[in-house]
């Protein structure tokens, strides 16, 4: 038994010891302050070399890929060859996934060092090497300034005078590819040799033509292809701040293209009139009474465009007649507007863009609509009165008048319902007749002065009525 019992003593004896031998050792392996000895970052070998001088070397590095030279060599006769170091061009150094295996290596408990320091013994760390892009134009643009002061030049619409659409070709400008260079660049500096950074890359330019924001074929693709309709309505003797509006408005609104499927709105035309412009005064209608304003005249644009707008089959989605007949448009074919209260909206429901050109003569205005709708189509409008509304009778006491006599002050309007038709026509016969709207122009009351020999007690005056001005934005300069 005494030998049994020796060799388990010595057992007993020699198991931790070498346990301590090798938690020892282990330690011994994870302390060590130096890279594992195959341990290489993008192909430069690091292995054994000591961690506290690593910063020093890797910033040696990094700053000779930032000096290596890149010839940029042009194939154009207009554009020289340039030189630029590698930072120059917009250089990036991504080094985290090497941040990262540093920190294994060196930060944590012995055991945890020691078997990460095992793991990497072959590893090859990859630095990241790119070239920043917005550096890399702006680098571009200051090396060739004579080639980027060339600008793309837009396609154009063209509407000659007798309304045939034409189209002037637009021009592209040359410039430097910078995503094919950056690429090129990147594949290059991803090769050097981190042995021979200093060797300059050869890297040949290349070019590409930058279509203008306009091209013929965008333009094309909308389909303008012909006028479809125009309307023009009567100047008649506007006065000057009335054909100022007109003019303004008609400014405002000419060239303005519409989507398919989108709704045209008459307000902001409006609102960008009074900004570029402003408004000048003329008479403007204020709760179904004309009275002395600012802005008259912004709803015969209106009036204008709605009946050519009627007239190419669209649909109205917001319209609303004057309170009172006006002179420049038949009954039922009118569209007022009221900052707030009133608007003009209509839908392209084509399967084209819609282009409205405006155009004011010393006589009329003329609102035309360009795109595409079948040839064989038309439409009609008529208007019919269904109902006339004699004037009320406003008698207004003058005691100066003889007992019984009547004066008439005024001799009132006439008001009006009136029903309005559109009749498509295919071929030149009719298809269908859609009813647009029943109108109603309120009647003005005849007045008459009058003296009854009677005094009759003060009418008790009815609720201020909220002010809504038509074909015009305030009265008397006023907000309304």
């Amino acid at each position: 038994m005494k030998p049994v019992k020796r060799v388990l003593t010595t057992i007993a004896i020699v198991l931790p010891l070498a346990a301590v031998v090798g938690l020892g050792s282990i330690a011994f392996y994870g302390s060590r302050p130096t890279f594992p000895e195959q341990f290489s970052v993008s192909g430069w070998k690091v292995g054994g070399m000591a961690y506290a001088d690593f910063p020093r070397q890797l910033s040696r590095q990094v700053a000779l890929l930032n000096s290596v030279p890149v010839q940029l060599l042009s194939n154009r006769k207009d554009v020289p060859s340039r030189s630029q170091k590698l930072q120059d061009l917009g250089l990036r150094v991504d080094d985290r996934e090497l941040q990262a295996l540093l920190h294994d290596l060196t930060k944590g408990n012995l055991l945890d060092r020691a078997r990460n320091r095992w793991k990497l013994r072959h590893y090859e760390a990859k630095i990241g090497l790119s070239i920043e892009a917005d550096q890399l134009d702006k680098k571009l643009q200051s090396l060739w300034p004579e080639l980027y002061a060339v600008q793309p030049v837009s396609a154009q619409r063209i509407v000659t005078p007798d309304d045939r659409v034409q189209y002037k070709a637009g021009q592209p400008a040359l410039r430097v590819d910078t995503s094919r260079l950056k690429a090129d660049i990147e594949r290059q500096i991803r090769q050097i040799d981190p042995k021979r950074a200093e060797n300059p890359l050869s890297i040949q330019v290349p070019f590409r033509l930058q279509e203008p924001e306009v091209t013929e074929k965008m333009l094309r693709g909308q389909h303008v292809d012909r006028l479809i309709t125009q309307f023009s309505t009567p100047l008649n003797q506007s006065s000057p701040g009335r054909r100022h509006n007109v003019r303004s408005t008609a400014a405002t609104l000419h060239e303005v293209i519409l989507k398919p499927g989108e709704i045209f709105d008459y307000a902001p035309i409006i609102e960008q009139t009074g900004v570029k412009f402003g408004f000048r005064e003329a008479p403007v209608i204020l709760n179904g009474k004309l009275v002395p304003g600012v802005g008259g005249g912004i709803c015969q644009v209106s009036t204008t465009l709605y009946n050519a707008v009627l007239r190419a089959g669209l649909e109205i989605v917001e319209r609303r007649n004057h309170s009172l007949p006006i002179s420049y448009a038949p009954l039922g074919q009118d569209a007022t507007f009221s900052t707030g209260f009133i608007n003009f909206r209509f839908r392209n429901d084509t399967k084209a863009h819609l282009l409205i050109r405006t155009e004011m003569s010393d006589t009329a205005l003329t609102i035309k609509l360009f795109g595409s709708v079948p040839t064989d189509t038309t439409y009609e409008i008529m208007s019919n009165t269904v109902e006339t509304i004699q004037p009320p009778v406003k008698y207004v006491h003058n005691p100066g008048l003889k007992t019984g006599e009547q004066v008439e002050l005024s001799p009132g309007k006439q008001g009006f319902v009136v029903d309005t038709y559109r009749i498509k026509k295919q071929g030149g016969k009719e298809v269908s007749r859609e009813k647009i709207s029943r109108d109603r122009y309120t009647p003005q009351a005849r007045v008459v002065a009058s003296n009854t020999g009677v005094l009759k007690p003060p009418v008790e005056s009815a609720p201020p009525q909220k002010n809504v001005i038509e074909d015009g934005v305030t009265q008397n300069g006023s907000t309304p």
